[in-house]
């Protein structure tokens, strides 16, 4: 096994990492994305630059593409490691977003939301109008 270090950016790492936190499965492009770019929008392009790498490094067999889906890392250990048994489930962590956190409750708005709540229950159908930014899709 040849132990010299290897150069390997922080974005590829990043990919890598969830890769292999989640090799028994898909890991989607969407996943990915989220993961390594969370509070940035990028587009997919950046991500097969980051694969590609790996790939060079790796080999190009390492990294399995599902068209239209995503990766899943199929390179098996490196000889003299075990590997390790699948994980038990999915991670207990809520998926990253660009969205804000939902609040609790609506400031100042709680005889709208009775006689919301109300309405909904008494008809089928429900509008809510009024101008952008004040609260009706919450």
């Amino acid at each position: 096994m040849n132990k010299r270090p290897v150069p390997l950016g922080a974005r590829a790492f990043d990919v890598l990492t969830v890769l292999l936190e989640n090799q028994h499965r898909l890991v989607t492009k969407e996943e990915l994305l989220d993961s390594v770019w969370p509070d940035e929008a990028v587009i997919e392009h950046n991500l097969v630059v980051q694969v590609s790498a790996l790939r060079a490094l790796l080999g190009r067999e390492s990294i399995a593409t599902v068209p239209g889906r995503g990766y899943r890392f199929v390179a098996g250990p490196p000889a003299g490691v075990e590997p390790t048994a699948p994980p038990a489930g999915p991670p207990d962590k809520a998926p990253r977003t660009n969205l804000p956190p939902l609040l609790e409750s609506l400031v100042g708005r709680a005889a709208d939301a009775a006689l919301l709540a109300t309405l909904v229950r008494r008809n089928r159908l429900v509008t809510v109008t009024g101008a952008g930014g004040v609260g009706k899709s919450q």
